[in-house]
């Protein structure tokens, strides 16, 4: 070791201890941190401080030291891998020039084995900085030192994190730079303490002197950290279980809850207290209690992200969130712990709760298990038994499904537990009270109008989801119509009677019961809840209220629609508005619109938004449009569904005609009619009036298949019956359900009419068609005729429905200029044909024409014929009579 003085002999100005040049002046590195460059080695003031530390306060060049470096810089790697006293060892994520690339949060080396890590400006890249100074600890040999030099916000007492600065721009402005995930402040000791080592804060800048500070360029208000593991570790245990408590303002509270834990016997529990910037007398609090619990500090952000804190700092394999105003009672973690160990395959337990009041005095005991029995998604997601601290997770069950979501502030403890069951999570109850659950003087009036939003919010996003298995989506009535009543009960518990009315007549657009049915089950929630909630409930009072009486009426009133319209929309906003404004036009009054919007990224939403009142809006994450309708189908109320594509439009007695034939003939399952083929400004083409073909039997659906789903009406139990529309075969999933459905015994018929307006524009699914299209309709005929229930008639059918299949997908494939596939279809027909070759070639030509003239398009046959493909396809026809000469007869 030796002192610092001015380096005799030299006369420039400056001094770079890392490469030994000299300079006149430092160089700018942005346009904020000027003047400190090194114009040699690109080293910063840092690196020197760094250089200037070890050379003249440690034996870093002189013991035997083996060393980790994270990150190394190349002047300051290359001088140490130099040095023969060092077993050097380089480390990064990224950087392929290194010994050995690892993540800091798992380093593959055991315990104890270096004796020196320099881990510079790593930290605030490093998502979890919490496991990785525990990682960097581990590996420390026991009286080893580590330098942990990040940049600190010296104006800052705490550390900033949010989950929600995700963009580079916003990066760059809240934490300096543009990949790092957190502005570390004052508080960066303590969360280097937590993790185990001794800090030591070296203000080296000011004990060298000014003079040396301008000659080696250091910086005046930068301290070094280091970190220090104790020479004689105590063996500490892992905690079986982590208690997180996070906290704002609750000091008052805090002691109780801490002392609660504490008192747990036989149990080896770590507690986590994340203050989320509490201005209350909570850092005093906590004070006395640090050798015993980390205390980790933090601008307010809310609860969901002092959540994913302390799961991040935790390091028990079960960990329990306990809000900082309730207690545990006795014993309860160690009952847990017993829970957890009898099933291994458990994600959550819940136990019981007392309801206290604000002093702690006892209201009520909650044993949801005994009016619960099942912990299942189902049940989450209709009656929510949630209360975190009620709640054990198993810690790796959190971490796989990524924490709490920050978004949802009111609503994100249930939407972690949904997202957490949806991901396969098992869930059990501990049947056994074992925390306190402190109610407030006006807790339910305080930001109810928020946390309703938020439920809402978390419903309508978890029913979006792309990935929804088809059990979960067909809860989605069933869920909703429980949420608008608990809702509706928590307005009626402040006495917004208006409000509480309005979500229970909302609740009728998704009950299962009649409407006298329904009115008791209101008033039978409202019951059980209020003594769930240890409040004081009068039925009497409540239906003496005009609100009350009005709504009954209403109620009794109301009948669910006979017919539902199902729209899927996808970026159709163009015409969604003319397909919304046919339905409600109707002449036929019985009747709801349900769009499905999947995932527009137009201004779809914005359009409908002055129809709220009189249509049904749902959006979901893109899933294609048989997903779309599936869930329109599982919402819908009416007997009878009509489909609607969003750039179609209903002519004014389409439902009315179509619902008199389910009338006239109640055996009927579905019933068709023609339409009119309109271009994109509405202007008519052409009409199909596929009629003619007579009677709609099982055989002339295989044949024709005649399927237009804006110009069907089925009712809805069949639908439900066969499944609904697979997902497997767009755009052809409506002639495979048509299938199904009369396979399945539906009877059909005709209305003999034109119903509906089929727009063809440029992006309609006939302008569209793709060899997709031919791929899903082979995929369609292929499963049907695999079917060993299909009966001898259609099986008789196949090889005339596969070649009258294959001419119509070359001609569609024709029409959008797609002549390869075209030829495709035509060389599969041949395979089926029940024509000679020239016959089969003259069929080809009339039904193109055909096909063309119905939909009003123009044709050429001149034109078709002049195509290489067409002469390959035909060529291939002629082929096949040539090859049936030469093959011997048998």
């Amino acid at each position: 070791m030796s002192s610092i003085d001015p380096v005799p002999g030299r006369h420039d100005r400056h001094f770079c201890p890392c490469c030994g040049h000299t300079c006149d002046r430092w160089l700018d590195f942005s346009p904020t941190y000027r003047n400190v460059v090194c114009p040699h080695c690109n080293l910063q003031p840092r690196h020197r401080s760094l250089q200037l530390y070890l050379q003249t306060r440690t034996d870093f060049y002189t013991a035997k030291q083996k060393v980790l470096h994270f990150a190394p810089e190349t002047v300051l790697r290359q001088a140490f891998a130099a040095l023969p006293n060092l077993d050097y060892i380089t480390a990064d994520l990224n950087d392929p020039t290194v010994d050995i690339q690892i993540d800091i949060t798992q380093i593959p080396f055991a315990d104890d084995s270096f004796d020196v890590i320099f881990c510079s400006h790593v930290l605030e890249h490093v998502p979890d900085d919490g496991r990785a100074m525990r990682e960097l600890f581990r590996v420390l040999k026991p009286g080893g030192w580590a330098f942990l030099q990040v940049p600190i916000d010296i104006s800052r007492e705490q550390t900033f994190e949010d989950d929600a600065i995700i963009s580079p721009e916003d990066r760059d402005r809240f934490f300096w730079q543009f990949d790092h995930v957190r502005l570390y402040g004052l508080d960066y000791g303590d969360r280097l303490a937590a993790a185990g080592f001794q800090v030591k804060i070296e203000d080296f800048t000011a004990e060298v002197g000014a003079a040396a500070a301008e000659k080696y360029g250091l910086e005046p208000t930068e301290k070094l950290y280091f970190g220090v593991k104790p020479a004689a570790v105590e063996p500490t245990p892992t905690p079986q279980i982590s208690v997180v408590i996070p906290t704002y303002n609750y000091g008052r509270y805090l002691t109780e809850a801490i002392e609660s834990v504490l008192a747990q016997s036989e149990v080896a529990a770590e507690i986590i207290v994340v203050d989320d910037g509490s201005t209350d007398e909570t850092r005093a609090v906590v004070q006395p209690y640090r050798d015993r619990i980390r205390y980790i500090r933090q601008e307010n952000q809310g609860p969901s992200i002092a959540r994913n804190v302390g799961l991040r700092h935790a390091q028990g394999k079960l960990i329990l969130f306990l809000d900082a105003d309730d207690r545990l009672l006795p014993n309860i973690l160690a009952a847990q712990i017993d829970r957890f160990a009898a099933d291994l395959d458990l994600n959550l337990v819940v136990n019981g709760w007392r309801l206290t009041n604000e002093q702690g005095d006892a209201i009520a005991d909650l044993r949801l298990w005994e009016s619960q029995l099942d912990l299942t998604l189902a049940s989450f997601l209709k009656w929510r038994p949630v209360l975190p601290s009620a709640t054990v997770f198993r810690r790796s069950s959190l971490e796989n499904i990524g924490g709490f979501d920050a978004s949802l502030r009111y609503a994100e403890d249930v939407e972690c537990i949904l997202r957490l069951m949806l991901n396969g999570g098992k869930a059990d109850w501990l049947k056994k009270i074992g925390v306190c659950y402190r109610q407030h003087p006006h807790a339910l009036t305080r930001n109810l109008d928020a946390q309703i939003r938020s439920f809402e919010q978390m419903y309508d996003r978890f029913f979006a989801q792309s990935n929804l298995p088809k059990p979960v989506q067909e809860l989605e009535c069933e869920s909703r119509y429980c949420l608008l009543v608990w809702l509706a009960w928590r307005l009626q518990s402040v006495d917004r009677l208006d409000e509480m009315a309005d979500y229970l007549q909302r609740s009728l657009l998704y009950t299962p019961f009649s409407p006298v049915e329904t009115i008791a089950d209101w008033m039978r929630f409202f019951s059980a809840a209020a003594r769930t909630n240890g409040n004081s409930f009068s039925s009497y009072a409540l239906t003496q209220t005009p609100q009350w009486q009005q709504l009954v009426r209403r109620a009794i009133a109301y009948r669910p629609p006979r017919v539902s319209v199902v729209i899927p929309s996808y970026n159709c906003a163009a015409y969604i508005v003319e397909a919304i404004e046919s339905v409600l036009n109707q002449t036929y009054e019985s009747v709801e619109a349900i769009v499905v919007d999947d995932g527009s990224t137009d201004n779809t939403r914005e359009l409908l938004e002055p129809y709220a009142a009189r249509i049904r809006y749902v959006y979901q994450e893109n899933r294609g449009v048989a997903s779309a309708r599936n869930r329109a189908i599982h919402l819908a109320r009416g007997e009878l569904i009509a489909l609607l594509d969003a750039d179609d439009y209903f002519l004014l007695d389409k439902l009315v005609h179509q619902v008199a034939v389910f009338d006239a003939q109640p055996q009927v399952g579905l019933v068709n009619s023609g339409f009119r083929i309109v271009d994109s400004d509405g202007v008519a083409r052409a009409e199909m009036k596929w009629w003619y073909i007579t009677p709609l039997s099982i055989e002339n659906w295989f044949l024709h298949k005649p399927v237009l789903p804006s110009a069907m009406m089925f009712r809805r139990e069949w639908l439900v019956r066969v499944g609904g529309f697979d997902p497997r075969f767009p755009p052809a999933e409506d002639v495979d359900i048509t299938l199904r459905v009369v396979l399945a015994g539906c009877q059909s018929a005709w209305l003999p009419e034109i119903t509906v307006c089929y727009r063809v524009h440029d992006f309609s699914a006939s302008s569209k068609s793709t060899p997709k299209t031919a791929r899903s309709m082979q995929g369609v005929l292929d499963q049907v005729f695999d079917r060993l229930d299909l009966p001898e008639s259609v099986r008789k059918l196949e090889s005339q429905s596969r070649f009258q299949t294959y001419v119509w997908l070359a001609w569609r494939l024709y029409q959008s200029h797609h002549y390869r596939e075209m030829q495709e279809q035509l060389e599969k027909s041949l395979r089926s044909t029940p024509f000679s070759p020239a016959e089969t070639i003259a069929y080809w030509s009339d039904r193109f024409k055909l096909y063309a003239i119905g939909f009003g398009y123009d044709f050429e046959v001149q034109t078709l014929i002049s195509l290489p493909e067409w002469k390959t396809a035909t060529h291939a026809a002629i082929a096949t009579q040539k090859l049936a000469v030469l093959m011997p007869q048998t």
